[in-house]
């Protein structure tokens, strides 16, 4: 293989030494690639040859494109590293100049000098030779390339920004003949033009001036396009009081061309009248009396007396007059000033050239320097496998070096399975390619996926391209698999092309952050944006992924400012649950929130709800008139809150009145849900006609940009001892999860308050660990006695996980780091609904109402909740410890008659007794374990089955009492001895495993026993004894593995 290789490459070689002589003769030195351009001689006016021409050599290749220093090509970002020689003296270089270079396109704009342009009558050829990869750095304004422009050239200016704010330079001196634009002008002054950039100018206040013109006779070219007529417009100025001239458009469109000396104006104008929007050549041509007006090559006006000299010149305005009037609207370029006569032929082939260069020239394919022949290795599957590492599946009979570029050829499919990371140059996938990565793969230079490729990432692959990507195909494929990485080390790296990438998590780790990612065509990420370095700019293309197996892709913690940005427009998917069984439907209200933005008032990022009504129908007072869809009822659906409203939470809600409101970022919405609008006979199914349907599960999509950095929303208290005051509608502005404990908060309460869209009920936790989705609302409430307060929102408050645990989203019970606190978790189940009720009983407690306690808000199908003194239902509730029973009221609710369940969790100390007591059917339950159920039926004809009448706990601490050792001879110890209702055992230095305890009676009788699963030493279990009458009793151990008795103990029931 190894020989059919190099074969191959010394063919190509003679190949190229034969066909081009050039080549074999000579090659300008330290230049990589060249291409002979030939000058088309039926373009060239006249007979005799035009000497010192410069023509404009435009040529758009992708092989002129910059991609870095990897495939030999184009070496720098500003296409500098190129040169051009005739092709009969190959290794001297030609005058020339750089106008304009386009990196991405490949696309260069090039002055070149041809010393001798031959006419189609004349004998010579006009062949030359373009060269380019190279280590030399060609600079536009050196005094070579200022050479390109003959002596009679006394000013040239491309009309491109070269200098901030608005200074385009000389093309052929130095930057004291600099032309500079007055005030307000700046870079928008400089957009793309006829040849390169030009100068754009508003018709009312931009202009340009630069140093006077003190030549007696002038040859002044330039392109024009205009942007409207009606009134006088200055295009070059020189006049003053004894000279100079006027080159300008009357108001009937007519150019005009005055002269100036002590006689007076003389003028020449046009029967032409110039259109609107139209690129025109202009040429006006002054010497001794005589002016002529060329258009577009061609003659057109003239006149004057012989021998008339010039009025002396002032300096140039450009743009506007003298006296800063006639401005000038449109598009001015390639302004030139000589001091000689240009013939027609100059003028004709001028305009040829500069008209349509595409035409002027042909181009031949490129050549390349012998020395600097690539090494291509084929993946072409001629070992019958797929597999990468397989060497007698390359063109190589080896395995792809470093510096290879790799080609996956049509059809063929490869597997790259290495553990360890595989670098190559170039990677290039022919059309039905596929490459499947499981491992790790880094392409150093230009990659390529052609129509039909694709290269598939399985779980754990990571895929890094350093330069520009250029996909037909499909990359990654699914959005659970893969990481995607940038680390391009030039200024732009591109991701282009008509294919599509989905992967698993992005990564941007460009060279320097100054550096930027262009996305040019779609990427879907459906976990993490992960932005390390340089600015993503996201164009519109790129997709954060959502659905039922997360709650959405995160832009992942933006740290270190100015190190790492992201700009342009991102699309967002937030999933809405659907289908719900019953009693549920998905028809209802749900808490939202932009993860985008999409305008700034006053520096505050703001969204509107265009992206809600893209996904739902939206209601509203005024209907259509208002921008809303249309109703029957015109009722509101989206609203926001308003806390200086009087009255509870939901009297605060404000339906929005239009469609063109805005909120700030960091703020919540209520939305009323009927599903998607974009399923078949939604309006029908949805407004129309009842029964409405319940709503299956949909994807709302948000367009903006990604707000990064802190956030901090002032929240308000109305402080009025209402039922609703305190309360703030918050929503997540980034687009990621937070985690609630991260938040900076100030005057707030430790409690978030959620909505449970299946319950339709709010839930409420204090839990630190709990986890805010994107694109999610919730209330906050200020505390008591405080008339404001704040909460900000912070990238380090960011959840860096791939998937918001379930367990989070089901609200887990409170978790206040206090020794001094016992609490009770019950959540009430059936169905599939849950709603929960926290009872904590703390040293610092009150068992009045205060801003440790959270109100329950609204009731759902099923609910639970605590009954305060005053009758107040709360869903966490905070009690004092003290030496009293305790009784609390539970409130139970179940949307019918059926089967429910209780699921208590119990975190107590060892003195605390804590019975779930059921009033309706007179049974107490000692909570023992640590986890327990109660199933129990409602029936809703029977009130004293549920609400709060049914269920109650009762809580007290009971007293310590002393240990009594009845066996001062053992290990193991009872007490209290006497006990009334609770027995408790401890191991003083050993610990056992599934100790049998019998209580037994006066006559020997088992009349009570339990299983102890461990008895750790020093640590004493409780037993619940309480069924036993008064009397003595004996308590014997048993020990399973050898039915050895432990120890006995005779004990005194009171």
């Amino acid at each position: 293989m190894y020989s059919n290789f190099w074969t191959r490459q010394i063919l190509l070689v003679l190949l190229l030494l034969a066909g081009s002589p050039a080549l074999a003769r000579s090659w300008m030195p330290g230049y990589n690639f060249r291409k002979k351009i030939t000058i088309d001689q039926s373009k060239v006016s006249g007979t005799a040859s035009l000497l010192n021409f410069p023509v404009l050599i435009v040529l758009e290749d992708a092989e002129l494109r910059y991609i870095g220093n990897c495939e030999g090509r184009l070496q720098n970002s500003r296409g500098l590293d190129i040169s051009f020689a005739a092709t009969n003296a190959p290794q001297l270089p030609l005058a020339f100049q750089l106008d304009h270079y386009d990196a991405v396109n490949g696309k260069l704009v090039c002055w070149v000098n041809i010393q001798e342009l031959f006419t189609g009558s004349n004998p010579g050829h006009n062949e030359i030779y373009l060269y380019y990869g190279s280590t030399y750095i060609h600079d536009p304004f050196t005094l070579s390339a200022r050479a390109t422009w003959p002596a009679s050239y006394q000013q040239v200016w491309h009309l491109n920004l070269d200098a901030a704010p608005s200074i385009s330079r000389s093309a052929n001196h130095g930057p004291e003949m600099s032309m500079t634009g007055s005030p307000g002008t700046g870079p928008a002054n400089f957009p793309a033009a006829h040849i390169g950039n030009g100068l754009l100018l508003n018709g009312s206040t931009d202009g340009m001036a630069a140093a006077a013109d003190t030549n007696t006779t002038v040859c002044i070219t330039a392109w024009i396009k205009m942007d409207h007529r009606g009134t006088e417009q200055v295009i070059l100025a020189s006049d003053t009081t004894a000279g100079g001239y006027v080159i300008k458009v009357n108001a009937q469109g007519n150019l005009v061309f005055e002269t100036k000396n002590a006689e007076g104006f003389r003028s020449a104008t046009t029967a032409e009248v110039l259109a609107v929007n139209t690129w025109y050549n202009l040429v006006c041509i002054f010497i001794k009396g005589i002016r002529r007006i060329y258009i577009n090559g061609v003659y057109k006006a003239g006149g004057g007396s012989n021998g008339v000299k010039l009025g002396r010149s002032g300096t140039l305005s450009i743009g506007k007059s003298k006296q800063n009037g006639s401005y000038f609207k449109g598009t001015i370029d390639e302004l030139r000033i000589q001091n000689v006569e240009r013939n027609v032929d100059w003028i004709s082939t001028e305009y040829r050239n500069q008209a349509n260069p595409a035409s002027f020239i042909s181009v031949a394919a490129e050549e390349v320097n012998p020395a600097n022949v690539q090494v291509v290795n084929e993946f072409t599957g001629a070992a019958g496998t797929e597999d990468w590492s397989d060497e007698g599946n390359w063109s190589l009979g080896a395995l792809p070096a470093q510096n290879a570029q790799v080609i996956i050829k049509g059809g063929k499919k490869t597997k790259l399975l290495a553990p360890a990371v595989t670098m190559i140059n170039q990677l290039n996938l022919e059309p039905g390619a596929r490459l499947h990565l499981q491992s790790g793969l880094e392409v150093n230079c230009a990659a390529s996926i052609a129509a039909n490729a694709a290269v598939v990432l399985e779980d754990g692959a990571r895929l890094t391209f350093k330069y520009d990507v250029l996909n037909h195909g499909r990359i990654g494929l699914n959005k659970d698999h893969g990481s995607l990485v940038f680390r391009g080390g030039h200024a732009l790296q591109t991701l282009s092309g008509t294919g599509l990438v989905t992967v698993s998590r992005l990564e941007v780790e460009l060279a320097s952050a100054t550096h930027t990612l262009l996305l040019q065509s779609p990427l879907n990420v459906g976990k993490q944006v992960q932005l390390i370095r340089g600015t993503l700019n996201s164009n519109g293309n790129l997709s954060l992924l959502a659905d039922t197996s997360n709650y959405g892709a995160a832009l992942m913690p933006v740290t270190g400012p100015g190190n790492t940005q992201l700009t342009g427009d991102v699309h967002v998917q937030h999933f809405v649950k659907g289908n719900f069984a019953a009693p549920s439907t998905a028809r209802g209200w749900c808490l939202l929130a932009a993860p985008v933005y999409r305008s700034e008032l006053n520096g505050q990022p703001q969204n509107n709800f265009a992206a809600i009504q893209a996904s739902v129908f939206v209601t509203g007072t005024g209907g259509t008139l208002n921008g809303f869809d249309a109703s029957p009822n015109n009722g509101g659906t989206i609203y926001t809150h308003d806390q200086s409203l009087p009255g509870s939470l939901s009297q605060k809600y404000k339906a929005i009145p239009n469609m063109d409101v805005s909120i700030p970022s960091g703020k919540g919405f209520y939305l009323f849900s009927r599903g998607s609008r974009n399923i078949p006979d939604a309006y029908l199914h949805q407004i129309q006609t009842p029964p409405f349907s319940n709503p299956g599960p949909y994807t709302i999509t948000y367009t903006g940009k990604l707000y990064t950095g802190d956030l901090t929303v002032n929240l308000f208290n109305r402080n009025s001892g209402g039922e609703g005051d305190g309360f703030n509608l918050l929503g997540n502005p980034y687009a990621s999860a937070i985690r609630w404990a991260a938040l900076q908060k100030q005057n707030v309460s430790p409690f978030i308050w959620v909505f449970n869209t299946q319950n339709n009920a709010y839930q409420v936790t204090d839990d630190p660990d709990y986890i805010i989705p994107s694109g999610t609302g919730f209330f906050v409430r200020v505390n008591s006695g405080n008339a404001s307060g704040s909460l900000s929102f912070q990238e380090s408050a960011k959840y860096t996980g791939t998937t918001v645990p379930a367990a989070q989203m089901a609200l887990r019970e409170s978790r206040r780091a206090e020794e001094t606190t016992s609490r009770l978790k019950i959540q009430l189940y059936a169905a599939g609904l849950t709603d929960s009720y926290t009872l904590i009983f703390s040293s610092k407690g009150n068992d009045g109402i205060n801003d440790a306690d959270a109100g329950k808000i609204g009731e759902g199908y099923l609910s639970i909740a605590g009954i305060a003194g005053n009758g107040t239902k709360l869903s966490i509730d905070e009690r004092a410890i003290d030496s009293l029973r305790k009784e609390v009221c539970l409130y139970l609710k179940g949307w019918a008659s059926g089967n429910y369940t209780l699921n208590l969790k119990a975190s107590l100390k060892p003195n605390e007794e804590i019975v779930l007591a059921d009033r309706y059917l007179g049974i107490n339950k000692h909570l023992t374990e640590p986890e327990s159920n109660c199933h129990f039926f409602i029936d809703t004809a029977i009130p004293a089955s549920y609400g709060q009448q049914r269920f109650a706990i009762l809580y007290r601490e009971l007293p310590e009492v002393k240990q009594q050792d009845t066996e001062t001879d053992k290990n193991i110890v009872v007490y209290p001895n006497p006990f009334k209702e609770w027995l408790y055992l401890k191991s003083a230095r050993l610990t056992y495993k599934n100790l049998k305890v019998l209580i037994r009676d006066i006559t020997g009788r088992v009349v009570w026993s339990s299983v102890l699963p461990i008895l750790d030493a020093g640590i004493p279990v409780q037993q619940y004894c309480g069924q036993l009458v008064k009397g003595v009793y004996f308590l014997q151990l048993l020990n399973p593995k050898n039915n050895k008795v432990e120890a006995v103990f005779k004990v005194l029931r009171n």
